[in-house]
């Protein structure tokens, strides 16, 4: 009687078991695709779902608040950038055009090369009257992008770039991954200020020498302004912020928590929200919208997503 249990079970293996196996890698091919990742299946914030009503207008602060559907959802599209030629341009805000202190934040996927892009720029003007690039990224996109040659930038690169000025973190982006990126500065004209760089709400460098103190040139998202061919990034980005204030480590910390869809945490010191859902307005209230060069919106993003 043993032997004829084994024998059909043998059968049943024979016949069933190359559909078993099938079924398995059709399994595995589906989960690497992010099918079975619970992102996919969360309410999503349509675009302009929440947005920062100023009764005075831009620029101004008071009674500033969120309006709409302002819960944290997650979007229903990130900006895709193609690298070279690929970019959001928006105006240069008018309540960045005297200030010492700045933070960008910004959720980035890097797809292909991390070491090779751009997430978010603009120039300056330090208190010596040259002029500064603040960019948030992994290249400088130039070759002259330090002294001597009278530009500081303020970017986060991997190690390996080599062309590290004011700060970087240890090879920690990875193609395919999304990342929060952040960074701050306390400047002052005479470069004695400090800056901070931040990944995923946690404080990777920080150090000495921020002197920007104005903004004379428009927001770049995905490129390095006025270098159109140069530093393109290749991937997605969302829920870019600017303000005019340098925000403490607790306010970067609590950014990232609320994730991809959050909403800005000082409406008095935001200049600029692009959350880059489905278009690239300005929802800080201010006016600044972006003008897209060669950019997709996509709706299937969640792939490598995760808070932690």
């Amino acid at each position: 009687m043993g032997n004829v249990g084994s024998q059909s079970a043998m059968e049943y293996l024979m016949t069933y078991g190359w559909a078993i196996l099938i079924v398995a890698v059709i399994l595995g091919a589906l989960y690497s695709l992010g099918i079975f990742n619970s992102s996919n299946f969360m309410p999503k914030a349509p675009p302009g779902g929440c947005n920062t009503f100023r009764p005075k207008g831009p620029g101004s602060s008071f009674n500033v608040q969120l309006v709409g559907s302002c819960n944290n959802a997650l979007p229903q599209y990130v900006a895709q950038f193609g690298g070279a030629k690929s970019s959001v341009v928006a105006r240069n805000p008018a309540s960045m055009s005297d200030m010492l202190n700045i933070t960008v934040v910004a959720w980035v996927m890097p797809l292909g090369d991390p070491n090779a892009a751009t997430f978010v720029s603009t120039i300056g003007q330090t208190g010596y009257g040259g002029s500064d690039a603040f960019t948030l990224g992994t290249d400088c996109g130039w070759d002259d992008c330090g002294p001597p040659n009278d530009v500081e930038t303020f970017y986060i690169e991997n190690q390996s770039n080599g062309e590290l000025d004011m700060g970087n973190f240890p090879n920690a982006l990875k193609s395919g991954t999304w990342y929060m990126v952040a960074a701050t500065t306390r400047g002052t004209p005479d470069f004695a200020g400090s800056y901070a760089l931040y990944l995923n709400g946690v404080a990777v460098q920080s150090g000495g020498g921020a002197g920007i103190y104005s903004i004379k040139m428009p927001i770049d998202i995905g490129s390095m302004v006025g270098w159109s061919g140069t530093g393109g990034f290749t991937g997605d980005i969302a829920d870019v912020q600017i303000y005019n204030i340098s925000l403490p480590s607790n306010s970067i910390q609590y950014l990232y928590r609320e994730g991809i869809g959050g909403d800005p945490i000082s409406l008095y010191g935001l200049v600029g929200w692009w959350p880059l859902n489905g278009d690239t307005l300005d929802y800080s209230g201010n006016g600044n919208n972006g003008v897209p060069a060669n950019i997709i919106f996509n709706g299937t993003w969640t792939s490598g997503y995760a808070i932690t």
